[in-house]
């Protein structure tokens, strides 16, 4: 489950507007991350659920950003039911939407400045 997070950051960068060799850049990042090896290898010696919350919450925040928020809400609970951690990793993500709002683009893909806008992308 681990591995399967980088297709979806790959889909996520795409999401916001990224290109296909950016969304390749970043899913490498996930796989060469050191501590995701470390990850790994601290969960070896038995199975632990929070490796499976980690597909669930990114899975919640593709679907926020694909304005599906019933799937993204029933990702998270998914997520969330793997361990408490989600919780509160979830409420933080929920402050920053809050906060900041969904990061938005118009029909043909590109980044729209706005007044509350981070890097071109337009908070709705």
């Amino acid at each position: 489950s681990l591995s399967l997070n980088a297709w979806l950051i790959y889909a996520i960068v795409r999401r916001l507007g990224g290109t296909p060799i950016a969304g390749l850049i970043w899913g490498m990042v996930w796989l060469l991350h050191p501590s995701l090896g470390l990850w790994n290898l601290a969960f070896t010696y038995h199975w632990h659920p929070v490796t499976l919350g980690v597909p669930f919450f990114l899975a919640s925040i593709y679907c926020v950003l694909d304005r599906r928020y019933s799937w993204s809400a029933i990702c998270f609970l998914s997520a969330a039911s793997m361990e408490e951690g989600w919780l509160v990793i979830g409420s933080l993500t929920a402050l920053v939407i809050f906060l900041f709002g969904v990061p938005h683009l118009d029909t043909n893909d590109k980044p729209t400045p706005s007044a509350r806008s981070i890097d071109g992308l337009r908070a709705v």
